[in-house]
Formats: structure tokens, C-alpha cells, sequence
């Protein structure tokens, strides 16, 4: 797992980032919640030790104000996902939409396309 870059949207307290980067993943926990990304932080510092890296950040869905260009790029540095550059290797998102709000969803899809975090040949499991 050493050389996995993933993103989890919508990471809440984190739960699956701080397992993932135990794992040795480098992992881009995001979230949109300010208040929540400081609970984020706070359980990154705890608990992510070993091999991989934890770094929070914030990303409001649907606002472009809030770029992960810069993040996709240092973790991905140093030959992570297998020279894909910025590419993520992994994308997670458990639990991050709640009900039927079609803004919502349409905000997800968004963000996923403008990172391409899905790219082609890959695999969506919903």
C-alpha cells in the first residue's frame, strides 16, 4: 500500500483515512465542514503513525475555491499510484451523501469529474 495515493471525500472524523494511512497509503482526507475538518485534523494527529501520511483538507463540493491541485501533487510525488502524477489510486467516499437532494449528488459528480478521481478502466463500487 506504500505507494497508493488515495482521497476520501466527505471523511468526516476520518475513520477510514487513519486506517488507510496505517495501511501506509498517503491519504487526502477532505471535507467540506470547517468544523469538522479541525475534529479531522485533531484525530490525524492521534492516530495515523507508521508508514503512510494523513493530510486533511478542505473541499467544498460545487465551490472551486477550495482546489486539491497542490495536495494531489505533493503526495503523488515520488513516484506514488505508479508515475500517474496527480492522479489519485484509490477514491473513498462512505457514508458522505445523505437523502435525495439532486444539488448534492450533482455537487459530488462534479468534484469527481474535475479531479478525475474516477479515471477510465477503473472500478466504482456504490
Amino acid at each position: 500500500w506504500s505507494d497508493v495515493v488515495a482521497v476520501e471525500l466527505g471523511a468526516g472524523i476520518g475513520l477510514c483515512s487513519v486506517v488507510s494511512s496505517r495501511l501506509g497509503m498517503k491519504v487526502i482526507a477532505t471535507d467540506g465542514d470547517e468544523s469538522v475538518l479541525s475534529q479531522l485534523a485533531a484525530n490525524a494527529a492521534r492516530n495515523s503513525s507508521g508508514a503512510g501520511k494523513l493530510q486533511p483538507a478542505l473541499l467544498k463540493w460545487g465551490d472551486d475555491s477550495t482546489p486539491l491541485e497542490d495536495e494531489l501533487e505533493a503526495m503523488s510525488s515520488n513516484g506514488a499510484n505508479g508515475g500517474d502524477g496527480a492522479l489519485p489510486g484509490l477514491v473513498m467516499a462512505t457514508g458522505c451523501v445523505y437523502g435525495r437532494d439532486a444539488g448534492v449528488w450533482a455537487a459530488l459528480a462534479k468534484v469527481i469529474r474535475y479531479y478525475r478521481l474516477i479515471p477510465p478502466r477503473s472500478v466504482s463500487i456504490t
